[in-house]
């Protein structure tokens, strides 16, 4: 059944799309808090700079003096806030230095006992300077510490409608969206005394401007806004703050900026806005930005699915395609035609190319494998044809001399998985002359082969000539070094057992040293010094050795692959293993012992793969 599968443009929005969405939220809330606090940023600079226009008097009046006004102001309110009369302050237009005070400057409404009884006291400011029109402002304040508290509630009046008008003079240019203006004076005892107010209604423009307000209030909501509390020093920084029905009806947006602190007074100036006309006017900004931010955003992500479209998915498409025609065809050509198409110039392009190249490179490779198969199927049947010849070439059948009774023979070899070097042989030299020959040439597979068969042909000819073992392996050492470019060499154990005497004559060119059991004895090994491989240099002398077999005597030659057969845990099988399983029973006919040795072989080497043929002769002297 076809195995469903899920597009992978679906994949890609489903990973995408969570990352879209929270990316959104993101920008959507980045984009409200920086237009809110941009919007904040604008609003307070406009108003810190509505605060510039607003008449300061800390700049032309000292510290004492301002002190001095704010009592004057918040002590006699009524005073302050009736209309002035015509004439009662006189300016000579010739004296620009400052102001005085007429003898009828102040008027006749009742004031205070205190204000009365000082009356017969007063010197006016004329004779004060004693007919002097020209006076500085420390000659004016000087005086009016000693006048009559009309005199003083006067000049504090003037004052007060002086600093008025240019409070107010200012306020034209203020926006519709201004709900009022206005001085605060906060008491030590958090009392707040309105010093001058400014209201503007939205429905009379500019005329609806209502007149100067002193008065007072009682912690009138005051107390929880931070910007009014009194602070230790005076800093001029304004401050901003939004309230509920606070001095004004409905939700106000404050700008406050102090002007003066001392102990008795902590004076600011306030502006208020109507913080509904404010808002509407920010969430409109608000929204305006949202709607061209998520519209850019919108836009840029659907640009960045189009290009994912046209720069990946679709090609992708194409190379799966191109992918799945090549299984089902293995047409390369095809393949690299429609690879070709693709010409993006990224990662898919070269995915696209590497894909053609490899399916190219994949009908090479599946040639070269028949190719590889046709050979490795030739050259098998060859390695079984070598193989068969190199078993064909040993003695095989046994007995192999039934008429004879001086001896019992067996041999066995087990080739490995590849065709190897071993061989063994054993003939008539003459009727009392028996010759036995076991080696192991180096190397494996066919030059092996070749390179045995060479051998054993070489040492039959000089054994044949009546030779003594170590002539045998002398000659053949000469001849095989006369043509050895492929520098391969062979290991040789030779007897001659002369079978009238039991004598045999032995000589070992590198090879395993044999093992003889004597007919009430156990299998141990005849040590004797060994005379060079044949095949590597040429040698005066190979040495003889002579052993005397008595009857039931056995001998038992090998070559390396039985002390050297290897189990899983690459452990030798070894020499002392060989003699146990010689001696299991020694007195065991030829073809026991060698099938007792292999079957220990078997039992420990289990199912490790094997490297080195298991070659074996076993030979029981009978006597005469």
């Amino acid at each position: 059944m076809k195995q469903k599968t899920h597009k992978l443009i679906f994949q890609i929005i489903a990973i995408i799309l969570p990352i879209l969405i929270a990316m959104v939220i993101f920008v959507i809330w980045a984009m409200y808090d920086s237009t809110i606090k941009s919007f904040f940023e604008v609003e307070n600079k406009l108003i810190g700079n509505m605060f510039k226009n607003i008449y300061d008097p800390t700049v032309y009046f000292t510290e004492e003096e301002m002190d001095y006004y704010f009592g004057m102001f918040e002590k006699y309110p009524e005073e302050m806030l009736k209309p002035s009369e015509e004439n009662e302050w006189e300016y000579d237009e010739q004296d620009t230095s400052d102001e005085y005070v007429s003898d009828e400057a102040v008027p006749d409404e009742d004031v205070s006992d205190d204000a009365a009884s000082e009356e017969d006291e007063y010197i006016s400011f004329e004779e004060y300077l004693g007919g002097n029109r020209s006076f500085e402002m420390e000659e004016y304040y000087e005086w009016l510490k000693d006048a009559p508290e009309k005199v003083k509630i006067a000049d504090a009046k003037s004052r007060y409608d002086g600093w008025y008008w240019g409070f107010s003079i200012f306020t034209n240019n203020f926006g519709e969206d201004c709900k009022g203006l206005m001085w605060l004076d906060i008491g030590a005892d958090n009392e707040c005394t309105v010093i001058y107010e400014m209201q503007f209604d939205e429905e009379e423009g500019e005329t609806g401007k209502t007149a100067r307000n002193l008065q007072k209030y009682v912690n009138a909501g005051l107390s929880g806004i931070q910007a009014l509390k009194r602070p230790d020093t005076l800093s001029k920084e304004i401050q901003f703050a939004s309230t509920e029905n606070v001095l004004y009806d409905g939700s106000c947006y404050w700008g406050f900026k102090p002007i003066f602190l001392n102990d008795e007074h902590y004076v600011l100036e306030c502006i208020a806005f109507n913080w509904d006309d404010f808002r509407n006017s920010m969430n409109a900004n608000m929204r305006m930005a949202l709607i061209i931010g998520i519209g850019g955003l919108a836009a840029g992500i659907a640009a960045l699915l189009l290009v994912l479209y046209l720069k990946a998915l679709r090609p992708l498409s194409g190379i799966t395609a191109c992918v799945n025609d090549y299984i089902n065809t293995k047409d390369s050509s095809d393949v690299t035609a429609k690879m070709s198409a693709i010409k993006e110039r990224n990662e898919l392009g070269v995915l696209a190319a590497d894909i053609s190249e490899h399916a190219r490179e994949i009908d090479r490779y599946t040639e070269e494998n028949i190719r590889l198969a046709a050979e490795k199927e030739r050259v098998t049947a060859e390695l079984e044809l070598a193989k068969n010849i190199q078993v064909s070439q040993l003695p095989c059948i046994f007995p192999a001399f039934p008429e004879r009774t001086e001896f019992d023979l067996y041999a066995s070899m087990n080739p490995a998985k590849e065709v190897g070097g071993d061989f063994y042989d054993f003939f008539f030299i003459d009727d009392d002359h028996f010759a036995l020959v076991i080696a192991d040439v180096s190397g494996k597979g066919v030059p092996a082969a070749l390179f045995m068969m060479m051998s054993k042909i070489i040492i039959n000819n000089f054994a044949m000539q009546g030779l003594s073992p170590g002539d045998i392996l002398k000659n053949t050492n000469d001849t095989i070094l006369r043509n050895n470019s492929s520098r391969m060499f062979v290991t040789v154990w030779t007897g001659i057992l002369e079978l009238s005497t039991g004598k045999l004559f032995t000589a070992n060119g590198g090879h395993e040293d044999p093992a003889i059991a004597s007919e009430d004895g156990l299998f141990d090994y005849q040590r004797a010094k060994h005379n060079l491989v044949l095949g590597l240099r040429r040698l005066k002398e190979f040495r003889t050795t002579e052993i005397q077999l008595k009857k039931g005597d056995r001998i038992f030659v090998y070559t390396d692959g039985v002390p050297e057969a290897t189990n899983a845990d690459e452990e030798l099988f070894g020499e002392q293993r060989l003699l146990d399983a010689l001696n299991i029973d020694p007195k065991a006919s030829p073809k026991e012992l060698i099938s007792n040795v292999r079957s220990s072989v078997d039992a420990f080497v289990k199912d490790a793969p094997q490297f080195y043929d298991l070659t074996m002769l076993c030979l029981v002297y009978n006597g005469v």
